[in-house]
């Protein structure tokens, strides 16, 4: 990870425990790049939303995150989650293909096809 993503990690960790304690965070344009990069980015994870302008509360997935203990640990949840269901469709989808199969066989074979 580069150290800009990484002082950007370490922004939102720290804005998520803002977040918990306060309820809601306030942009302003003196606050630091690292903390722009910040929101932004838990806006595009929609973690947060904004309230009104420059200020920001947590959302049903940032709630979430917050209880994962850090951004990291919880976008590697994400990414998990979403390689299992990834897999779990590829291997329902195969499934269907060789039930379908065996039936089309089946059926060859019954009605003397392959004659």
């Amino acid at each position: 990870m580069e150290e800009r993503d990484r002082v950007v990690t370490e922004t939102i960790n720290i804005i998520l425990k803002e977040l918990i304690d306060e309820s809601m965070v306030s942009l302003t344009k003196s606050d630091s790049r690292e903390r722009h990069d910040a929101i932004n980015k838990m806006n595009a994870f929609n973690l947060i939303e904004e309230k009104s302008r420059g200020t920001y509360k947590l959302t049903q997935e940032g709630y979430k995150a917050a209880a994962y203990g850090n951004f990291d640990k919880w976008e590697k949840s994400q990414k998990s989650s979403t390689g299992g269901t990834i897999l779990k469709y590829i291997f329902d989808h195969i499934l269907v293909v060789i039930g379908t199969s065996v039936i089309i066989a089946f059926i060859i074979y019954y009605l003397g096809w392959n004659k």
